[in-house]
């Protein structure tokens, strides 16, 4: 299917333009709440792909600093802490992958024996 017109959509700095149908990539343009959740989504996609869920996953900004929060038990919840403005100008799907790429088998593991003993 052909795009008549690419257009871009504005949220708050995040850029979000069709690519092709069904399909929109976001880049990363600021740190604001609206691109902190885009990219909590992104990350949540990234690793529901790979068949890792947590219970609780949340993503928060302070200072610069984006902290990826996740766990099945509140009191040994687990974080990755990033520089956000490293991430300004990229997709946020790509930002997910390069960053949990790399600690999936940890993240699987850690999701596998965190949710079995709770069960």
């Amino acid at each position: 299917m052909k795009l008549k017109k690419e257009s871009h959509f504005v949220f708050e700095g995040l850029f979000c333009y069709p690519v092709a149908e069904g399909m929109i990539i976001m880049k990363f343009t600021s740190i604001s709440p609206a691109n902190i959740d885009e990219l909590c989504i992104a990350f949540e996609s990234c690793l529901s792909r790979h068949d890792i869920a947590f219970k609780y996953v949340d993503m928060v900004e302070d200072s610069g600093i984006i902290s990826f929060i996740f766990c099945n038990d509140p009191k040994e919840a687990r974080s990755v802490e990033l520089e956000g403005s490293r991430f300004i100008g990229l997709e946020t799907d790509y930002i997910a992958k390069e960053i949990l790429e790399p600690i999936l088998p940890r993240l699987k593991e850690y999701a596998k024996n965190k949710t079995n003993r709770f069960e």
